[in-house]
C-alpha cells in the first residue's frame, strides 16, 4: 500500500464545487416530541472525483459539535462554544446527526439498490469514536431492518519511513453474523484527521468483501487532507465512495495532520456560511488556528481532559476561557447575523431542558 501522504498531497488544496441543498428529515427516534415529525435542515454536496463524493450535514446538531449552540441556562438561551459542549449531550447530538445522514437521498439511493440491508450491508464502528454514531439504531428505525454491526479496535504504530510517521494495526474483530460474499455496501463511521485509519480498515475489507461496491464513511469531523486521501484510493481501486462530515469539512495541520480547524480560510467549506462568522465572534483572530475538537476521544468520555486541552490551546493563541465567555455574541446578536434561534438548538438542549422540567420555557424563547 502506498504512502497515505502521496495519496492526499497531490490534491487535498482544490476547491470542491458544492451545491447546497434542503432536506426534511426526522431528527432522532425521539426527536418527534420536540421538533414534530420531520424537521428541515441543509447539506452540501460535491464530487471529489469520478468515485468520489462529499456531503456535509447542516443540522443544528452538525454544528453543535463543529463550532456551537444554544441551551437554556437560568431560564435564559446562552450560546456554548463546540469546544465545550462535552460528554453524553455531546455524543447525543453525534447520534443525532448519524440519524439524519442515513436519511439524505444519497444514502437512501444506494439502500434502495440492495434487495436486503440485513445482508448486503455492512456496519463497522472503528473505535473509539465511530460507535457514536449509532448507525444501526438509525437504519433500524429508518429502514426497518437490522444489518451486522461490527466493533474494530486499532492502534497506531510509529513509522518513520512514512511522512505521516505511523501505521494502523487492527485487532482481530467478532465477525459473527457477517456474510463476506453478501456485502455490497459497508458502512464505516469514525471521524477523519488524516485518515489513515480509514485507508487501512479499507484495505482491511476489501480484501475479505469480494462484493463491496460501495463505502460510505460517516466522520462527524471530516477533514480535507483525509477526505482526499481516501478519494484518490477510490479512484485507484475503483471502488464507489461517499464521505459524510457534519458542519464544516475540516482543515488539518502538518506535520502529522491531527490537528484540525474549521476552513475559515475557506468559507465555502462550511455548510452553512454564517457559522464562520459565528466562530469569528466567539474566538476573534485565534478563530482559524484553534482545533474543531482538541483531544476527540476526551470530548466524549472524559469531559475534564476535554476542557484541559482547551484550556492548553486558548493559552498558547493568547486567550483565556474567561475571556471566551465574555465575548460570547447574545441572542440578539445571533438575530442580527440572520440565526433563526431554532436552528442553533440540538436535541441535546431540548433533552436537558426536560430532565430540568423547562421545556415550555425553552420553545417559549424560540417562538
Amino acid at each position: 500500500m502506498r504512502d497515505f501522504y502521496n495519496l492526499a498531497e497531490k490534491s487535498h488544496t482544490r476547491d470542491l464545487d458544492f451545491s447546497t441543498h434542503q432536506l426534511k428529515v426526522k431528527t432522532s427516534p425521539v426527536g418527534v416530541s420536540f421538533f414534530g415529525p420531520t424537521t428541515l435542515v441543509k447539506y452540501k454536496k460535491a464530487e471529489v472525483n469520478k468515485y468520489a463524493k462529499v456531503l456535509l450535514l447542516g443540522s443544528a446538531e452538525a454544528h453543535a459539535v463543529t463550532t456551537g449552540l444554544l441551551k437554556l441556562e437560568k431560564d435564559q438561551l446562552k450560546l456554548v462554544p463546540a469546544r465545550l459542549h462535552t460528554g453524553p449531550a455531546r455524543a447525543v447530538d453525534v447520534a443525532a446527526g448519524g440519524f439524519q445522514a442515513m436519511q439524505i437521498p444519497e444514502i437512501k439511493a444506494e439502500f434502495k439498490k440492495l434487495k436486503d440491508l440485513e445482508t448486503e450491508l455492512l456496519l463497522i464502528d472503528l473505535l473509539r469514536e465511530g460507535q457514536l454514531t449509532e448507525t444501526q439504531t438509525a437504519i433500524n428505525y429508518i429502514y426497518k431492518q437490522q444489518p451486522v454491526r461490527v466493533l474494530q479496535r486499532l492502534y497506531h504504530v510509529d513509522d518513520k519511513t512514512t511522512k505521516l510517521g505511523r501505521k494502523i494495526k487492527f485487532f482481530k474483530p467478532n465477525f459473527e453474523g457477517v456474510d463476506f460474499k453478501a456485502v455490497k455496501v459497508l458502512v464505516l463511521s469514525d471521524p477523519i484527521a488524516g485518515g489513515v485509519s480509514h485507508l487501512y480498515a479499507l484495505d482491511y475489507w476489501r480484501k475479505r468483501l469480494p462484493n463491496l461496491k460501495t463505502v460510505i464513511i460517516l466522520a462527524f469531523h471530516l477533514a480535507r487532507f483525509g477526505c482526499f486521501g481516501l478519494a484518490e484510493h477510490a479512484r485507484e481501486t475503483k471502488l464507489k465512495l461517499i464521505l459524510i462530515g457534519f458542519g464544516a469539512l475540516l482543515n488539518s495541520n502538518p506535520p502529522d495532520m491531527y490537528f484540525s480547524p474549521t476552513p475559515l480560510n475557506n468559507e465555502n467549506d462550511f455548510v452553512d456560511e454564517r457559522q464562520a462568522e459565528l466562530m469569528k465572534q466567539i474566538y476573534g483572530q485565534a478563530a482559524e488556528k484553534l482545533c474543531v475538537a482538541g483531544n476527540w476521544t476526551a470530548m466524549f468520555l472524559a469531559p475534564n481532559e476535554g476542557l484541559k486541552w482547551f484550556k492548553e490551546e486558548l493559552k498558547e493563541k493568547g486567550l483565556s476561557l474567561k475571556e471566551v465567555k465574555v465575548q460570547l455574541p447574545k441572542v440578539n446578536e445571533l438575530k442580527k447575523m440572520g440565526f433563526r434561534l431554532k436552528e442553533l438548538v440540538p436535541l441535546s438542549s431540548f433533552i436537558e431542558a426536560v430532565n430540568q422540567g423547562k421545556l415550555k420555557k425553552l420553545q417559549s424563547l424560540l417562538v
